[in-house]
């Protein structure tokens, strides 16, 4: 019966619909009627159809057993994985599970401790109760987990971990915070509507910060908003609902199963697709809730159906008028009548008629707090001038001395009218002009948000009609999309930027190239020229050649950035924020290029000044700028000062984020350099294990940092001579950059370059490193890194000399001695020398090999190289005088080798 109800739906599909609807419709009303009622009401509503009556007669009576059925089934084979409170007490992924925390209809919440004394702190851990075994879901759950972890915002509570217990349940590691939930905190303290304001504007910019990163909440609700002993709000739960929705299990096709009806928008009581104006409706359902500490609608003892009748019927009565009636004692001062077209905007039925974004939303709400227009209220001359004389109470107290001084003001502006007519142009086409710029801005932002709701609509299971839409497939579909529109230049340039961001996050190069070369010919198209954005796509144009290590091309890029935002007629807080970057930007170029690492030095200095002023606070762009001047201090071999600039950016880090974080790593693996140069071995060790945990955590075993942290920890094993181990752990980097990268990539090369090192120092396995050298040297010429291949043909020199291939060692260390003339690198030029010297003895050459020692000894002495650098050089000539039987000279150089020792 069945089939012939599908191909009847295939050949009359609008009339089957029609029936469809209606069987649905009564069959939902019935199932909300007790059970003693429902035949009644089928009576009723079938008419004289008996077989319609029989149809759903017999599916509320399945419905009845599947629904007993499979409560029970679920009910029992959750008890026999998961006992109540049987997790207290138990250990999982280096956590001790304690107390528990709270329970819902999906999940049962515990706190947790860390036991391994990676980093401290407490985290909740979150077990899912309907979570039984399913691959898929387990799929699901760790892609989720890796998005999440991009989401680094201080009000967002951050994933930690996901993963499933032995019985296969699935959970959640996340933030934990000691607080209470976002309404009661309020209550609790009494916050004025304007501080209640201020907290909430902060929920709403993690939610704009999230919808930037291509993720929608869906259920925002007090209880999903914690505040911590600082007053600090964070939002939880973020993807959960995402995650559920799109899993092919049984129950979870629909999103009515994951609604809380009292929080829940019309789309989603509807079943249609979900948009950024979602989190917008569900912001003005909390906001509502926070300001009258009631709901805007009544949903007890309701089913969804008649939920969503009444509210595409009923009126929200205005929040403050509804406070007014309550007889609230609530602090009202400094909050006018434009909060509640705000709210009724959020609350708006139809998706359309409310905020286009939430960042729309926060400009209104801090235009209220600073009794400025709001866009959401026609902006009429009586409304503005209101406006105006609330944020200048004084002039409205001046009135009265206006009237008395009217005489003596009239005669000063009758003998200056002409230069007052003259001001009063200059200042209506300043007006106009900035009128007209404000307006265009507008227009571009209300396009570019267009075009991502629809990007998140076509990436939605229901539009794409079930099947399964990845991210790189979403964005590929964009991509395309994107240049096929006719948009305006403006337009079209800032979906291109933020195309190239996101390619260039998922590691899609070439087509991060692609688009920010497609973003750059659209804006050199945009009349008059707008410097800020065509900056802003430089930037991120030598960013993407610095990860492309086109070092010349990223310099070139910057340069042009930096020219066009100096240049600017003058600057905005925006403006300077953007330069600070850009400063950053050029610096970090110049250390990875090897080049002006003293212009760098200053770059930074001008970053560092801007954004102390720009920044209230700690800031990730500052971490980034002490970063960078970490990293330039290494350059210059000041190790002291550097590892205090690293310290200081790992510290703001961890101040920013107090869960791990990739800014955490990476400062992490910096440090351990710094304190290797120094010698201090063990706590560099102990920091690169905690660096690498926390990039494991984060990224899995397949990152770039985590390949980095065993490359580092291996320089730390090859500096004590245990090449073993280094080796090994040289071996895992570069799997993994080899499968990310290729083998071209830099680090793929340099890791080979460490591994033959130690051969080298072992003289073991010297054909086979003769062969990977060349094989290296050829990657490196290939990609242009002269500075790499100077120092592939120094250990292919030191590898021949081993081997007594001397005419290629000589031509190998004369080609590496050739560079490093040049650029003057005296510490290159003594490991030079020295290996110059060590060929010629090994010949029998003293003359020469001596010649080449007393090189490295006078660049010692002319202070030019320290004595760790000259050390080996001075040990090799006190061997050549014994050997030569010049005992003066001998003991020359062993005073001199005592007294610095």
């Amino acid at each position: 019966m069945l089939w012939q109800s599908i191909l009847y739906y295939h050949i009359y599909p609008t009339r089957m619909k029609q029936k469809i609807t209606q069987f649905t419709h009564i069959f939902n009303e019935a199932l909300d009627l007790p059970r003693k009622e429902r035949q009644a009401y089928v009576d009723k509503m079938s008419g004289s159809n008996p077989e319609l009556r029989q149809h759903l007669l017999d599916l509320l009576d399945s419905a009845e057993k599947a629904s007993a059925f499979f409560n029970d089934l679920q009910s029992d084979m959750y008890q026999s994985l998961v006992a109540p409170d049987t997790l207290t007490g138990t250990e999982l992924l280096n956590y001790r599970i304690g107390e528990k925390l709270g329970e819902g209809g999906m999940a049962t919440v515990y706190k947790a401790q860390r036991i391994d004394g990676l980093y401290e702190g407490e985290v909740a851990f979150k077990v899912f109760d309907r979570g039984t075994h399913h691959p898929e879901l387990a799929q699901r759950f760790e892609y989720e987990r890796k998005i999440l972890a991009s989401l680094s915002h201080p009000n967002i509570a951050q994933i930690i971990d996901a993963g499933a217990t032995s019985q296969g349940i699935p959970f959640y590691l996340l933030e934990y915070v000691n607080g209470q939930n976002i309404l009661a905190y309020i209550q609790q303290h009494q916050l004025s509507l304007r501080q209640t304001l201020a907290l909430f504007l902060k929920i709403a910019k993690a939610v704009q910060y999230a919808h930037q990163n291509f993720i929608i909440h869906r259920d925002i609700k007090p209880a999903n908003v914690l505040v911590d002993q600082r007053g600090e709000p964070k939002l939880l739960d973020f993807g959960i609902a995402k995650v559920m929705e799109e899993s092919s299990l049984p129950g979870t096709e629909t999103q009515a199963l994951l609604l809380t009806p009292d929080y829940a928008s019309p789309e989603q009581l509807n079943g249609q697709p979900i948009t950024m104006a979602t989190d917008v409706y569900l912001l003005g359902l909390l906001l509502y809730e926070l300001i009258t500490f009631e709901k805007p609608f009544d949903t007890s003892h309701k089913n969804l159906l008649k939920i969503h009748k009444e509210r595409q019927q009923q009126t929200v009565i205005a929040p403050l008028k509804r406070i007014s009636k309550q007889h609230l004692p609530r602090n009202t001062a400094g909050v006018s009548a434009d909060l509640n077209i705000i709210v009724l905007k959020m609350l708006a039925y139809e998706p359309k008629e409310r905020y286009n974004n939430v960042a729309s939303l926060v400009e209104d709400i801090e235009a209220l707090l600073a009794h400025q227009p709001i866009e959401a209220r026609p902006a009429t001359w009586t409304y503005k001038t209101q406006k105006y004389i609330k944020r200048n109470p004084a002039i409205a107290g001046l009135s009265t001395l206006m009237v008395v001084a009217s005489f003596v003001f009239a005669l000063v502006y009758v003998i200056n009218i002409n230069k007052a007519l003259t001001r009063a142009k200059q200042a209506t086409q300043t007006a106009q002009t900035f009128q007209k710029k404000a307006e265009e801005e507008a227009n571009v932002s209300q396009q570019v948000s267009d075009f991502l709701q629809n990007f998140f609509i076509a990436g939605h299971p229901d539009v794409a009609r079930g099947k399964q839409v990845t991210v790189r497939q979403m964005l590929g579909k964009g991509f395309v999309e994107i240049q096929q529109k006719d948009l305006a230049p403006e337009v079209k340039a800032r979906l291109l930027l933020t195309m190239s961001k996101t390619f260039k996050g998922i590691s899609e190069f070439a087509q991060s190239t692609e688009a920010i070369d497609l973003a750059i010919h659209a804006a050199q198209k945009i009349k008059p020229l707008n410097p800020l954005l065509l900056g802003e796509l430089y930037y991120q144009k030598a960013v993407v050649y610095r990860n492309l290590e086109k070092i010349d091309s990223a310099i070139v890029y910057s340069q042009k950035s930096i020219k066009l935002l100096e240049n600017l007629p003058s600057q905005t807080t925006q403006d300077s924020k953007m330069l600070a970057k850009v400063y950053s930007q050029l610096a970090f170029i110049y250390y990875r290029g090897g080049k002006k690492v003293d212009e760098a030095l200053a770059l930074t200095k001008k970053s560092l000044a801007i954004q102390q002023k720009v920044y209230d606070g700690p800031h990730f762009e500052i971490v980034g700028t002490l970063f960078v001047m970490a990293n330039l201090y290494r350059k210059k071999k000041d190790y002291k000062t550097g590892e205090a600039y690293q310290r200081k950016s790992l510290a703001m880090c961890q101040k920013i984020y107090k869960n791990p974080h990739p800014c955490a790593t990476s400062n992490l693996n910096n440090l351990s350099f710094f304190l290797r140069a120094q010698k201090k071995y063990k706590e560099a060790k102990e920091v690169l294990e905690k660096s690498l945990a926390l990039s494991i955590k984060l990224h899995g075993e397949k990152h770039r940092s985590v390949a980095t942290t065993y490359s580092n920890i291996g320089h730390l094993y090859k500096r004590q001579q245990q090449y073993d181990k280094a080796r090994n752990l040289y071996a895992k980097a570069i799997n993994i950059f080899q499968e990310i990268f290729g083998e071209e990539y830099s680090l793929y090369a340099s890791t080979q370059e460490n591994i033959c090192e130690t051969y080298i120092k072992e003289k073991k396995n010297l054909p086979q490193t003769i062969l990977l050298l060349n094989k290296v040297v050829a990657i490196n010429q290939k990609k242009n890194r002269k500075h790499y291949v100077a120092g592939n043909y120094y250990f292919l020199g030191r590898a021949y000399t081993h081997t007594r291939q001397y005419r290629l060692a000589k031509a190998s260390l004369e080609k590496s001695l050739q560079y490093y003339t040049a650029k003057k690198s005296f510490k290159a030029l003594a490991k030079i020398h020295q290996a110059l010297g060590a060929l010629f003895y090994q010949q029998q050459k003293y003359t020469q090999a001596e010649n080449w020692w007393l090189k490295v000894a006078k660049d010692y002495e002319g202070k030019k190289i320290t004595f760790d650098q000259a050390k080996p050089a001075l040990k090799a000539l006190v061997k050549l005088y014994e050997h030569t039987q010049r005992s003066s000279q001998k003991q020359q150089y062993e005073q001199l080798l005592t007294q610095q020792s």
